[in-house]
Formats: C-alpha cells, sequence, structure tokens
C-alpha cells in the first residue's frame, strides 16, 4: 500500500511538473461549424468598388481597405450581411474562417482529455463600408446616386488618361 502511494504521488507530482512546463495538456477542441451570417445574401457580382446583390440591390463600398474586395467575397462563398444605420450608410460583413495560432493549449505532445474546449470554425467580419446606390430596384434617397457606378473598364481608361 505504502508503494502504491509512493508511486502515485511521484506520478501526480510528473504530470503536474509536465503540465506546468507545457509538455502535457488537459484541454481538448471540439470544433463546431457554425453560420455567423444573421441574414446572408448573395452578391451576384463586384464592379470596381460596387456590390451588387441578388434582390437588385447596388451597394458602393469606401475603396480604403487593403485586401480586394472580390478575395475576400470568393473567402465568403459570395455571400453578406448588410447592416444599415440610420444616416443610410452601411456596414457589409462576411464570413470568414477562423485562423488557428501556434500555441494554443491545444499544442502540448501528450494531450490528457478532461476539459473540453468549444470552438466556432467561422466568424463575422467587416470587409467594408458603404452607402446604398439602388436599393431593390430604386435610387436611394440616402446615397441619391452621389456614387457613380464604375466598371473596371470604366476604371482603367480613366486611370490611363489620368496618366498623360
Amino acid at each position: 500500500m505504502k508503494i502504491t502511494r509512493t508511486i502515485f504521488i511521484v506520478a501526480a507530482l510528473l504530470i503536474g511538473h509536465a503540465w506546468l512546463i507545457g509538455l502535457v495538456g488537459f484541454h481538448y477542441r471540439h470544433v463546431i461549424e457554425n453560420e455567423p451570417l444573421k441574414d446572408p445574401h448573395r452578391v451576384l457580382r463586384a464592379e470596381g468598388t460596387n456590390l451588387f446583390l441578388e434582390d437588385g440591390t447596388v451597394i458602393a463600398l469606401n475603396p480604403f481597405y487593403r485586401e480586394p474586395v472580390t478575395d475576400q467575397l470568393k473567402q465568403a462563398n459570395f455571400e453578406v450581411d448588410v447592416e444599415r444605420d440610420t444616416d443610410g450608410s452601411c456596414c457589409v460583413l462576411a464570413r470568414r474562417r477562423g485562423g488557428w495560432i501556434c500555441g494554443t493549449q491545444w499544442a502540448q505532445p501528450i494531450k490528457i482529455p478532461l476539459i473540453v474546449d468549444t470552438v466556432y470554425r467561422n466568424r463575422r467580419q467587416m470587409i467594408g463600408l458603404g452607402s446604398y446606390v439602388v436599393s431593390k430596384g430604386q435610387q436611394d434617397g440616402a446615397a441619391s446616386g452621389s456614387q457613380p457606378i464604375r466598371s473596371e473598364t470604366n476604371r482603367a481608361s480613366s486611370a490611363a488618361g489620368s496618366r498623360r
């Protein structure tokens, strides 16, 4: 009995010290495939800074984001949430995959799965701020058509003309 107790104490001390230095982990992750978008709208196409939605809405985005909108839309499977403000502007949010960071609590070489950590795979992220140019087939009073619908062809020809 004395030997069993001594072995148990030594094993507990070894596991405790291994946990303190990061060799043993007691947490494990449970990944949940989730849908973070509350009211997804399908994007038919993006021309320049304009998004053309399936319901006929056209949103002119402010062009100050580093990553191109088309790349962000591809990652989001061309679905976005649009949150409208009282002043007529809107916030466009898309689904993004959550990234994993090295050095998390799940990165130990020895795992004793005792404590579950629930992790959601997707998250909502803002991809742009803008205003409504056309809202469901009609001109929107908030945008009042102030931002033109620029296509890639028009933008390329105007950029070429400005280099002269």
